[in-house]
This record gives structure tokens, sequence and C-alpha cells, in this order.
């Protein structure tokens, strides 16, 4: 009987370890997104790069990149006098992981209104409160629309 447990339990290893193996060598898999404590919010681990995938089929690809302050941007978020800024705060739509950073709601405003600059707050599964949390500590200075 324990030859026959260990035989199951040394096949059922392989099958998983094959597979995760497989899945990593097929492109479908999607690089982890740490997220942790930044100043009292659950934000994303400063720093992070990697591919971001959806789908079962893998219908969904972009490239994600976390700024110094824990948000999806293809830039860090600073202020200098000779723009305006506008704040976007919201869920998924403007976190972005669905597009590229450089072609996210941001960006494209950027491209349409090149006098200002536009940072986005956006996280996915936030509330009401936690928006209006981000309101308070980050976006009520310095923005000229919100």
């Amino acid at each position: 009987m324990k030859k026959f447990l260990f035989t199951i339990m040394a096949g059922l290893l392989f099958v998983i370890i094959t597979t995760g193996m497989l899945l990593r060598i097929s492109g479908k898999v999607t690089d982890v997104v740490v997220e942790e404590n930044i100043n009292g919010d659950y934000l994303y681990k400063p720093g992070q790069k990697g591919k971001w995938i959806r789908g079962s089929n893998a219908e969904i690809i972009s490239a994600f990149n976390i700024n110094s302050t824990g948000w999806n941007s293809a830039k860090d978020y600073h202020f200098d006098h000779e723009k305006k800024y506008i704040a976007l705060i919201g869920d998924s739509y403007i976190e972005g992981f669905h597009v590229p950073t450089d072609s996210s709601i941001g960006r494209k405003l950027e491209k349409i209104l090149p006098e200002y600059s536009v940072h986005e707050f956006g996280k996915s599964g936030a509330n009401a409160k936690d928006y209006a949390a981000f309101f308070h500590e980050y976006c009520n200075q310095g923005y000229e629309k919100i």
C-alpha cells in the first residue's frame, strides 16, 4: 500500500511540475504583481516590471511598469512648475493593466492635451472610501483637474 501511495504522489508531483514548466514555456502565464503596504495604502511594490496576461489563450497580453510610488505608469509622478497636472482616480480602467503603460488613458490624454501631465491613480478592487483616501493623500495639491 505504501508503494502504491508513493507512486500516486510521485506521479501527481511530476504532472504538476511538468504542467508548470509547459505553461511557462508557452508564454501563457502572467508575471506576479506583488502588493505591499505603502504609507498605509495597499499598493503595488515599486519598481516592478513584467507581462500581464489574461484569457485562456492569452487573448490580452500587455506589459506593466510599477512606478516609484506604487502605481502602474510609464512615468514617475513629479511636479515641475512649467506644466499643468491632471489626476485620474479610478478602478481597473485607470489602473491600465490591460494595455501597455505607454498606451494608457493618461498617455492618450497627454497626446491630446500636451500642456498637461497626467497622473493615474487606479486600483482595481478599491471602493469609494479607498478612492477618497487616494484623493486626500495623493491628489489634493498641485492638480489643475481631478
